[in-house]
Parts: C-alpha cells; structure tokens; sequence
C-alpha cells in the first residue's frame, strides 16, 4: 500500500516538472494599445484605434471587447459597440479595431479611450484604456460680437466699437494683432487710438474685448456701410494666420421737413381756389414713398378729386410740391396736412402740419383797378353835357 503511494506522489511530481512555469491553468488575457490612425488625432474627425488581445494562459471560452463612451471619444456611425472574437486559444494573439469620434472642441493632450473586456470564464468585464494624444495646429480668432456705442451713427458723430474676440479654434493664440481696414472705407476715420490694437494670448474658448474710436465723416452717405476688420494672430508654434471679419456701422439722421404754402388764387372767403405747398427735406436722410394728406376740417371744403397727393422719393436738399383745390369757409383758415414715408432702413413715420392760409384780396395786391377814375371821367362828361345843354336852352329863348 505504502508503495504505491509513494508511486502516485513521484508521477504527481513528474507530472508538475513537466508543466512549463509559464503555463497557466485558467486563461489570462491582456488587452494593449497597438496602434491608432491618424497619428496624432485631430479633433472633430474620427480616429481608428486597433487592439492586441493576448491570451497567456489557458483557452477561454467566447470573447467580447466592448467601446465605453468616454469624453473626447463616442463611438462613430455604423460601428458596433460589442465585437465577438470567439475562442481564444492559449498563447493566441487576436486584433480589434474601433472607429471613434473625436470631439471638435478637445484641448491638444492625451486622452485615453476607454474599452471593456470579458470571455466565458469571467462574468465581469476588465477595463483597459488605450493611449491617443489627440494635436491640432489650428487656432481660430473671430469676432464673435460687437456693440456700436452711439447703435445708430449720424454723419460727423464720435462712435465707439467694442470687439468682443473668441478664441473658437482648439490651439492657444499667442499674439493678435486687431486692424481697423482704412483701406477701401471712406465713411469713417479713427479718433485717437488708431486703427491697429495688439492683445495677448488667447486659450481655447477665452474671450476678450478690444475698443476702437472712429470718427463718420460729415458726407457719410445714409446706409449700411461695412468696416473690415482684420485678425492677425499666431499660434503657441509660432504658425501665421490671417483672416478678414465684416461689422456693419448703420449710418442714419431724424428726418428734417418743412412744408408752406408756395402759392394760392384764393382772394376772398367762399371763393374756390387752388392752394399749392412746398416740401422741403432739409436734413441728410433720403425720404422714400412721401405722400401728403389733406385734412377735411370745418374751416374750408376739398373740392380737389382726392386729398391725397404722391410725392415719392425726396432726396435730401431736395423739394416738391402738391396742389389742391378747397372752398375756404371763413376767413384765413388752418389748413392741416399729413405726411407719410419711410427712412432708407424702410421705418416708416407720419408727421403733420398746420399752415395758415392768409386770404388776401385782389385790391389789396393790387391786382383789381380802382372804380374813380371811370366815375370822375363820368363826371366830367356829365358835365359837360350839362353845360351844353345849359348853353343850347339859353340860345333858344
């Protein structure tokens, strides 16, 4: 009995001798980065990562990598998330891949992309990150936003701009010069800080703001005008970069109008006449689609077809005019009249007017001859007539 113990323990012994020390009875698995394409990644675009699976122990049963979403990475369109790569024999080296998105707006570092593994014998999973250094040389400065103090410019005013700068790209901006184009602008002029700025360094989705002080020139015509705005930056490698922004300066004026009464044939109160006035735009704003309206009030009748008249467009330093026929129905009436029209931004406004009407008489200009002369020239021969008939009764007797 003791013999053949002593037999079964030394083919025991044999038998672990013969086990190479590297084997491993159960299986063991190990996941490793073995390359990603492109190499750095680049934000906003999508990365291809391959993983090396190795199994140094014995057989595993089925085998599932999984892709765990993890900022900067999701996973791209069309990919699975979970690949079966089945048995995996011992000492056995098998090759995954994931297609992955980068995040637009992740800063130029490291990232690691997370990823889980299991097989048959082991229920839980075992996470393994792979390395990706995610670089881009771009740097994006633009102008996000701008405020023009006065917001509506009259020509000859002082303006203030303030530029609010981003750095919208993923690379830090070392240097920018901000510059004001003069060259094809001919509405403004800088006043007193110049018309090129410098600012320091920008990080990623920093913002910072910049003052400018133009001067509108007195002839600015009234309207939009553009005023280029030129970036010149670099980058934290040294790299030169240069684009060109528009703001719109929205030049503008209160609207200036006169109106009188140009001229009348009305002379006497009940008499019907025709009153014409004159409007004058004195001011710098182009006026568009002008029509005046005549007010029925109980001092005077409208006996014109319409009491509207269509002016159209009045330039400013310009004049026309409209006529219309009334009946007056007492002395020196208020005629009424309202105006209608539109600014060049298309804003329309109505302003009204009161003009007098002063009746003057024909006598009174001097337009109506005097009845004396007639009545001492009938006089006269009135007299005379008497005289000869005076004369011719004298003779007969």
């Amino acid at each position: 009995m003791n013999k053949k113990i002593t037999i079964l323990i030394l083919a025991l012994l044999i038998l672990t001798l013969a086990i190479p020390a590297s084997a491993k009875l159960t299986p063991e698995i190990k996941a490793s980065l073995l390359r990603y394409d492109p190499m750095p990644a680049a934000q906003g675009s999508t990365v291809n990562v391959w993983l090396k699976i190795t199994n140094l122990g014995m057989p595993s049963g089925n085998l599932e990598v999984k892709f765990v979403p993890d900022y900067p990475f999701t996973l791209a369109p069309g990919e699975d998330e979970i690949k079966q790569l089945g048995v995996m024999p011992r000492a056995e080296e098998l090759v995954v891949d994931f297609d992955l998105l980068v995040d637009l707006y992740a800063r130029n570092q490291e990232y690691g992309a997370k990823f889980h593994y299991k097989w048959t014998e082991q229920d839980m999973w075992t996470e393994f990150k792979a390395p990706i250094e995610i670089e881009t040389t771009d740097a994006l400065l633009i102008v996000s936003n701008y405020i023009l103090n006065p917001k509506e410019a009259a020509p000859g005013d002082l303006v203030e701009v303030k530029l609010l700068l981003k750095n919208d790209g993923i690379s830090p901006v070392k240097t920018a010069d901000v510059i004001l184009d003069t060259s094809d602008a001919n509405f403004f002029s800088t006043h007193q800080t110049g018309n090129r700025k410098r600012v320091g360094s920008i990080m990623p989705g920093e913002k910072k703001e910049i003052i400018f002080k133009i001067m509108t020139n007195s002839d600015a015509e009234i309207k939009l005008h553009d005023l280029p705005v030129k970036l010149e930056y670099k980058d934290e490698k040294g790299q030169q970069y240069s684009r060109t922004s528009q703001i719109g300066i929205k030049m503008n004026a209160p609207p200036e109008l006169i109106m009188f009464i140009d001229s009348t044939d009305i002379h006497s109160k009940r008499s019907p006449g025709t009153v014409r006035v004159k409007l004058v735009n004195k001011g710098v704003t182009q006026l568009k689609y002008v029509t005046l309206k005549l007010i029925k009030t109980e001092e005077y009748d409208i006996l014109s077809p319409t009491n509207l008249a269509y002016i159209g467009n009045l330039d400013n330093d310009d004049f026309d005019s409209a006529e219309f026929i009334i009946k007056p129905l007492e002395n020196d009436p208020k005629l009424m009249y309202m105006l209608e029209f539109k600014d060049p931004y298309n804003r329309k406004y109505t302003q009204e007017f009161t003009l007098p009407l002063r009746i003057v008489s024909k006598r009174a200009l001097g337009l109506e001859k005097s009845s004396l002369p007639m009545v001492i020239v009938l006089l006269i021969i009135a007299g005379i007539g008497y005289w000869f008939y005076k004369k011719r009764k004298k003779r007969k007797k």
